[in-house]
């Protein structure tokens, strides 16, 4: 027992004041239990969002670029098809370095 702390009768009517105050205190700590995972889940779901959405912008710039490159490149096969022609061969020689490598056959 609490030094400064009054005893009341233990009668039925005072304990179920002192049942019904303990009932009501856990309730409000459930309550603030429950607030904070609920705050603390969407904060999460908030931080998943935004990096999705920085991939999601991050894809949509690159495939932009991409564009813009393979236009330029267009533009300069063009006028040099000679170079389209090397870039090409260079490409088919790698792959085929690669299939090689791995043990694939190779086709002329």
């Amino acid at each position: 027992m609490i030094p400064n702390q009054q005893q009341t009768e233990l009668i039925p009517e005072n304990i179920n004041r002192a049942l019904s105050g303990m009932r009501k205190q856990l309730s409000g700590i459930e309550g603030e239990i429950t607030t904070q995972r609920t705050d603390a889940q969407s904060s999460l779901f908030h931080e998943f969002a935004s990096i999705l959405d920085g991939f999601m912008r991050a894809k949509i710039d690159t495939e932009h670029k991409l564009k813009e490159h393979e236009a330029t490149l267009e533009m300069i096969y063009q006028g040099h098809p000679d170079i389209q022609i090397q870039i090409e061969a260079k490409a088919k020689e790698k792959q085929d370095e690669i299939a090689r490598k791995q043990g694939h056959k190779v086709n002329p």
